[in-house]
């Protein structure tokens, strides 16, 4: 990075309760979506990965498909144990809302 740039705001993953920094090993449990039963087992974790260089990647720990929108493109899902390449979008999380956003910005889930 250049002398003087300003580095971009960190995305974070927000729900109706909280909202994660998305960066390694960041962890989304199912009390940040007020999920009933184990509040403190793991729905989601951050990584990142050399063939996406400054990128953060989310796998998906659940047993449940999450239901993903992205402007201008068709709806698509995430399998359990896949990972999906965090960006701005909507999410469907377990049955919960939930969003990627730029920090800084008003949108939330």
């Amino acid at each position: 990075m250049a002398e003087g740039t300003v580095p971009e705001a960190p995305l974070l993953l927000t729900t109706p309760s909280s909202a994660v920094v998305l960066w390694h090993g960041a962890v989304l449990t199912g009390r940040q979506l007020l999920l009933p039963g184990r509040p403190d087992e793991a729905v989601a974790e951050a990584s990142l990965d050399s063939r996406f260089p400054g990128a953060v990647l989310l796998r998906n720990l659940t047993d449940q498909t999450w239901d993903l929108r992205l402007a201008a493109e068709e709806p698509k899902q995430v399998r359990p144990g896949q990972r999906l390449l965090a960006r701005p979008m909507k999410l469907t999380i377990a049955g919960k809302p939930a969003a990627i956003v730029r920090a800084g910005t008003k949108e939330a889930a």
